[in-house]
């Protein structure tokens, strides 16, 4: 199984939302890192079929998804950022509804909602109109009527906003297993949750995919630009100004800074272990390149 993306492009009048993008997806998990505006929400409606390219291709173990239909529809399971809902169904209803319109029985569909109303701990809240829940517990819904169908593909959109650490956790262990023989694509500006569990982190700027590959893989790319460094804290401005900051700690007088910067940024500091969070300053900061 594999999903082909081949030189998919979007425009919106005078925008380009997806520019040359081409990747192939197989089983597991992919983190898609970008920033706000970079195209990460058009490419996956493009992918849920929600929406057409203005130019290029899908495949779906080779078929264009366009020509599939319903057979590809059947495959996939979505989470937009703001997903829709019935204010007025409770939880259990709700996830009838979706059930249905995914084309399970009854009987089918009984017992699938049951498994994910365990799944997420929605038990207590079955019953309760989804207008009344919180904010962590209408995403746990959202993720629940995701995998109603046990879909080959699973495409998440910021799918941790509003969980808690403890919810966050739970949810990172659920997907690592349901992963197995799936295709997994995670939209997130939580880094943690995209370092923990996914296989690989495709990295989207200005609607182009400009790389690709395993974390480890990543951040070779930054090898010897992280650094830590103490000053005054009343230097911490001034020096935010002049360097990528991806951390700032102040402890009474004193500035801990980590840097990302291929030069070594005061005579002190000294050379650290680089993460995705720096990785993720090194691609996205203002000018697009570490002095």
């Amino acid at each position: 199984m594999y999903l082909e993306i081949k030189k998919l492009e979007k425009v919106y009048k005078d925008k380009i939302a997806v520019k040359d993008f081409n990747i192939k997806l197989e089983a597991g998990i992919y983190g898609l890192l970008g920033a706000n505006g970079a195209g990460k929400t058009t490419l996956m409606r493009i992918l849920t079929g929600l929406i057409e390219s203005t130019k290029g291709f899908v495949l779906y173990n080779g078929v264009d998804i366009n020509k599939m239909g319903n057979q590809y529809c059947k495959n996939i399971g979505y989470l937009p950022q703001d997903f829709g809902y019935y204010p007025e169904f409770t939880v259990d209803d709700f996830l009838m509804y979706i059930a249905a319109v995914k084309g399970l029985d009854h009987t089918d569909a009984r017992k699938r909602v049951n498994e994910v109303i365990d799944i997420f701990t929605l038990a207590e809240k079955k019953n309760k109109k989804i207008k009344t829940l919180s904010g962590g517990m209408k995403r746990r819904v959202g993720i629940a009527q995701a995998i109603l169908n046990n879909p080959k593909i699973l495409i998440l959109d910021e799918p941790t906003t509003g969980l808690d650490p403890k919810e966050r956790i739970k949810f990172r262990n659920f997907l690592s297993k349901f992963s197995d023989d799936k295709i997994v694509l995670l939209s997130t500006h939580i880094v943690s949750d995209v370092e923990s569990i996914a296989n690989k982190i495709l990295i989207m700027k200005n609607g182009k995919l400009i790389d690709h590959g395993t974390s480890e893989e990543l951040l070779e790319r930054i090898e010897g630009c992280v650094w830590e460094c103490n000053f005054n804290k009343k230097m911490a401005d001034s020096f935010q100004m002049k360097y990528l900051v991806s951390n700032l700690k102040t402890v009474g007088e004193i500035a801990t800074c980590r840097v990302v910067s291929k030069n070594k940024p005061t005579e002190e500091a000294f050379e650290i272990k680089a993460n995705l969070e720096d990785l993720y300053t090194y691609y996205f900061n203002k000018d697009g390149e570490v002095e």
